[in-house]
């Protein structure tokens, strides 16, 4: 991609070389899979009740995914079309961060569903439960630190990456990032109501809030551009991931809400603890250079750590948080 920018092509050669790289690490997964593995392929067999299940079970996944990312590309769409461009690379600057942030959540949920599936067909409900708040405290760490390393520092880092006129795109990721970390640290929810076979819920679920997600931010971006489409997205948030599948989880799931939220209270006070002690220190220390940012990062991540340690952690991720540190 840099190669291309740099003798002038432009986004349709870098959507060209995104196309190439996947289609090369699919033919590499395929031969992984049958020289390495093993695995062998047989259509001459087919069992015509356990395809329909199959193609049942999967079509809610992939109409989950298609939604999904219609869900997540609609604020720019409308921005395009009712502000300009310029809203609609302030917006993607702001996005961006949320898309990361999605990202870290959701590559330690998805190892779960061998074992999901075990727990469920034995009907061990209340392990699942356990399971949920336990991996949700697992995300909990991880996403606070970034969420709050965010909001104290991410004016500071956008200003320095792309300049004070983006400075929109910070309250954007903010008012997105913020409603998101409750179905971000709720994640393996999704994988436990896919072992259930339950997910066409928050398919229809997901319908129903890109719905209200487009009512609602078409007028808020009018009049406030891309923060007031940020508001929108979060509103629907609001709506769909944390109060109806709160809802959902607790009534047809069976899990326990009350200790997830209970642990959720605590992680989002301990954070604030931690941003007001570094504000305090920013007053004092200017973050206007790489070298200043870079040190403020790692001083609030040490606060952090220790401050995690002392008022939040339980034994198993204080060992969990040893074992990382012994291997550092």
């Amino acid at each position: 991609m840099l190669l291309l920018l740099v003798y002038g092509y432009k986004l349709v050669a870098i959507a060209a070389v995104v196309l190439i790289s996947s289609l090369i690490m699919q033919c590499f997964y395929v031969f992984y899979s049958v020289k390495k593995i093993g695995i062998k392929f047989n259509f001459s067999k087919m069992e015509t009740n356990l395809t329909k299940e199959i193609l049942y079970f999967s079509f809610f996944i992939f109409l989950n995914l298609i939604i999904d990312f219609l869900y997540s590309n609609t604020d720019k769409l409308i921005l395009g079309a009712v502000t300009g461009t310029v809203s609609v690379s302030v917006y993607s600057i702001g996005i961006y961060f949320s898309q990361y942030f999605t990202q870290l959540s959701s590559a330690m949920s998805g190892v779960f569903l061998p074992k999901i599936m075990v727990l469920h067909q034995k009907g061990k409900k209340e392990e699942i439960s356990n399971l949920f708040n336990k991996v949700g405290r697992l995300q909990m760490t991880l996403l606070f630190l970034v969420l709050g390393g965010y909001v104290c520092l991410g004016r500071e880092f956008i200003k320095l990456w792309v300049g004070a006129t983006y400075r929109d795109a910070y309250y954007i990721g903010i008012i997105i990032m913020f409603p998101s970390i409750v179905p971000l640290t709720q994640n393996i929810g999704i994988t436990i109501i896919r072992a259930m076979n339950i997910h066409k819920y928050r398919s229809y679920m997901y319908i129903a809030i890109a719905i209200v997600n487009v009512v609602i931010s078409i007028p808020l971006a009018m009049l406030y551009g891309g923060i007031g489409s940020a508001i929108g997205t979060s509103i629907a948030t609001f709506l769909g991931q944390i109060f109806f599948m709160n809802w959902f989880y607790a009534n047809k799931v069976q899990i326990n809400i009350g200790k997830y939220w209970n642990n959720f209270i605590r992680f989002l006070l301990m954070t604030i603890f931690v941003l007001i002690i570094v504000w305090g220190i920013k007053v004092f220390v200017p973050v206007d250079s790489w070298s200043s940012f870079t040190l403020m990062v790692l001083l609030f991540v040490v606060i952090y750590v220790i401050t995690f340690w002392l008022t939040v952690a339980n034994k198993y991720e204080k060992e969990l948080l040893l074992k990382i540190l012994r291997r550092l």
